[in-house]
């Protein structure tokens, strides 16, 4: 048996599984995902920093998890090369540090419903900005961008780096339920995700919006709710209702950020065409000077 850290956006998760599957390339490890058992889950609001690393410290509850869970002989993966070293400083728990590949972030855009997204930085808005916006169907020339576009791309992919960890989350937590209830997640995105737990956490809620009949293929809500009580008590760790709400608000977030995206890039465009318009008139012949030579 082994034991996998991981760093979720709401809180620290410690799964246990097969630890066969350490013997394999470590590189395979995220693309051939062994079946996970989630053993403990502590909330961020508990514990704000549980790793420290700035100081090097480790929170005491964490701390207490880890050891009783690991001991001195279970290996435990993580996928901060930090955790590492400060688990290994001060628990001498040996650790496995394997880099939590990027994913697909599939989003909403105003002018196509649903389409993939290829994680991209934006470190210089100069640079990365007008592909950055053409990724969303929104037109940017460079003499287009002002100050106002440029500060509502970073708010938008603020909001989408959120939405990429918890699909990283997402896909590990449930990788092993989608797989024993065939259900294919391939194309969803954190929305369905959270709705799927929502569903296996409380198959007889409600939905104001994003009905699970709605957003799933036929027959995969069913699915969720015939395998929901395998999982539902695991799961239960987690504060699902609060994960499925955080999601649904920055579905909302987002779309209003690309409202105001297409805002302003359609008012740069009109003062770029009305700047134009003016140095046109400007360099226009009009009424020519000559210059009178008297004999």
């Amino acid at each position: 048996m082994a034991m996998l850290l991981y760093e979720a956006p709401t809180g620290i998760a410690i799964f246990s599984f097969d630890g066969d599957y350490l013997n394999d390339s470590v590189e395979d490890f995220w693309e051939c995902l062994p079946p996970l058992n989630l053993e403990e889950f502590i909330k961020n609001e508990t514990v704000p920093s549980p790793l420290d690393t700035m100081t090097k410290a480790i929170d005491d509850h964490l701390a207490k998890r880890l050891t009783e869970l690991c001991g001195s002989e279970k290996k435990l993966v993580v996928g901060n090369v930090e955790y590492k070293r400060i688990i290994e400083m001060n628990l001498r728990i040996t650790c496995l540090h394997v880099h939590v590949p990027d994913c697909k972030v599939v989003i909403c855009s105003l002018k196509n419903p649903m389409y993939t997204l290829l994680p991209r930085k934006l470190p210089n808005p100069d640079e990365d900005l007008i592909f950055f916006l053409k990724q969303h169907y929104i037109g940017c020339k460079p003499e287009m961008v002002n100050d106002y576009i440029i500060k509502e791309a970073h708010i938008l992919h603020e909001n989408e780096s959120l939405e990429k960890e918890h699909l990283k989350f997402f896909r590990i937590l449930l990788k092993d339920f989608l797989v024993k209830s065939c259900i294919d997640a391939k194309n969803w995105n954190a929305i369905h995700f959270a709705t799927a737990l929502k569903v296996i956490c409380y198959p007889k809620a409600s939905y104001e919006v994003y009905r699970p009949d709605k957003i799933f293929p036929c027959g995969v809500h069913q699915k969720m709710k015939d395998h929901s009580s395998e999982y539902d008590t695991m799961f239960a760790k987690i504060d699902a209702l609060s994960v499925y709400n955080f999601v649904i608000s920055l579905s909302s977030e987002k779309f209003l950020i690309l409202s105001e995206l297409d805002i302003l890039v359609t008012k740069a465009k009109e003062e770029l065409k009305i700047a134009g318009a003016i140095r046109c008139k400007d360099r226009s012949p009009g009424k020519r000077k000559t210059n009178r030579i008297d004999l």
